[in-house]
């Protein structure tokens, strides 16, 4: 099987879609991935990227063709430039290539109009396309507050939008409340959907744990740090605790809220409760994992997008850590099954309750709620289960296409 992938976002970016197409590969596939140049948590292209228009490169045996992209900066003019040089230099991009692709896949990180080179290679050459949507458009930019709901903007963006979904002929979706949405809002019921569940991006090489302070509970946040993440939620719950309190936050990620985060954590003279590492690559980035007491995920109960299951916490639960989690639908059943995790309300108060039942749990009951979420990943989240289920997916559709 011969595969066209087109996704923004691609290694050494840290998306699933990577490790996705690199076992496809391992199970014997050719694939060939169109994306941007790598820029994403760094208000800039990478180094050993820019300055360049396009570039060839094979990783891990996946042929990936990159286009010029607009890096992604905080701003929202920034972030609509990023968008739209992807959609207008992977459609010129896709325009050259032959026909003979047997399948196309695409998956929408964000924005959805990323797939529109997929669409157009499929149309074209008449191909099967399966669409593996991980993030709801026009719903995340209202919950970003980039456009307001029901206005021209947002009208717009639903046409766009919906345009794009209905020419795949499958969707799949990574939470099972996309369906509602797609279904109820896109009014896109006659379409075939499947749900595949994002794998944990885990690392094999063993790294050195981090040393911390003993006796402090370290609460470790790994990811983006923007308006869904609840961050106000974390000050205002700091203002709570005893200034001599034995907690410490470790926060690991960038986005368009972090910076007004410290600012406030610094402004309430709360800085020695918050530490700041950084951006990191995942290898790094597990060395504060190994020896935190909890790991902390939330998402803003707001809109379809509050209904998800954030890739964070399948990384968490394949880590084998008690989990602190303020999200809410999909998420919380999840963790309820799992059966190693506190999960809050979104409000400091609940939040600072939860803190307080970790500070009394022993390190036995601690390591219970972690080997649960493990034995729950391993069961149902594990890329190569995952995997196989997206080969059986694009091979369907290539015999359906053919018959």
């Amino acid at each position: 099987m011969k595969i066209l992938a087109i996704c923004q976002h691609y290694s050494p970016e840290p998306f699933v879609v990577s490790k996705f197409m690199e076992q496809l590969v391992l199970f014997g596939h050719e694939v060939h991935v169109v994306t941007g140049f790598p820029n994403y948590g760094y208000n800039r292209i990478m180094d050993g990227y820019n300055g360049k228009k396009e570039m060839d490169e094979v990783i891990n045996g996946v042929y990936v063709h990159r286009v010029k992209i607009y890096p992604r900066k905080n701003s929202k003019l920034s972030i609509c430039r990023n968008y739209l040089s992807f959609w207008r230099n992977s459609k010129k991009y896709v325009r050259k290539l032959d026909d003979s692709f047997d399948v196309v896949f695409t998956m929408t990180l964000s924005p959805v109009i990323a797939a529109a080179s997929a669409n157009l290679y499929a149309k074209k050459h008449k191909k099967p396309l399966l669409h593996y949507c991980v993030d709801l458009w026009p719903e995340s930019l209202v919950i970003t507050k980039i456009i307001r709901p029901r206005g021209l903007a947002y009208n717009f963006f639903y046409k766009w939008s919906k345009s794009i979904y209905q020419r795949a002929d499958k969707i799949l979706v990574s939470s099972p409340s996309f369906l509602t949405y797609f279904k109820e809002v896109l009014h896109l019921e006659e379409k075939e959907y499947d749900l595949l569940y994002q794998p944990a991006l885990l690392e094999e090489e063993s790294v050195e744990a981090e040393e911390y302070e003993k006796g402090t509970l370290n609460i470790v946040y790994c990811g983006n740090m923007g308006k869904l993440q609840c961050l106000n939620i974390i000050d205002e719950m700091l203002e709570k605790v005893n200034q001599d309190a034995s907690l410490r936050f470790h926060f690991i990620g960038m986005g368009s809220e972090k910076k007004h985060f410290f600012e406030r954590i610094h402004q309430k003279g709360l800085d020695q409760f918050v530490i700041d590492h950084g951006p990191l690559p995942t290898k790094k980035a597990i060395r504060y994992f190994k020896n935190a007491d909890v790991l902390y995920v939330a998402l803003k109960k707001e809109g379809y997008v509050g209904h998800t299951i954030p890739n964070k916490l399948i990384f968490y639960l394949a880590f084998g850590k008690p989990i602190l989690a303020m999200v809410d639908h999909d998420a919380k059943d999840v963790l309820q099954k799992a059966q190693g995790s506190i999960i809050v309300e979104e409000n400091a108060e609940s939040l600072y309750q939860g803190i307080q039942q970790f500070m009394h749990l022993t390190s036995e009951q601690k390591e219970k709620l972690g080997r649960n979420n493990q034995v729950y990943f391993k069961n149902h989240f594990t890329l190569s289960l995952l995997s196989k289920k997206l080969e059986e997916e694009l091979c369907s559709l290539i015999k359906e296409s053919n018959s």
